[in-house]
């Protein structure tokens, strides 16, 4: 399964989780494209999933693709469950 398609699948979970789901308060990660600036906040858990799931290099950070231009989407800083740091605070402008 495509990362964008499992991304769809899981945002569609995460949405119908009913009343409880409000009760909790769900802390975003900050992703930006390489490309062209694009923001958006990403549910941490599915940041979390995405990152139990891929397999490759643990050096790679979680990737998404931009709604907008459809290039590579990186967190602006997220720590990995491996605890590996990702900072890409030099994107924002």
């Amino acid at each position: 399964i495509r990362k964008k398609k499992q991304r769809e699948k899981l945002l569609k979970n995460i949405g119908s989780a009913g009343i409880n789901s409000k009760k909790k308060a769900i802390k975003n990660v900050e992703f930006i494209c390489r490309t062209c600036q694009e923001i958006e906040e990403i549910p941490k858990d599915i940041v979390k999933q995405f990152d139990v799931l891929d397999g490759g290099d643990p050096m790679d950070p979680p990737r998404f693709s931009c709604e907008r231009c459809g290039n590579e989407m990186v967190p602006v800083y997220y720590k990995s469950i491996q605890g590996i740091v990702y900072d890409n605070s030099e994107l924002k402008k």
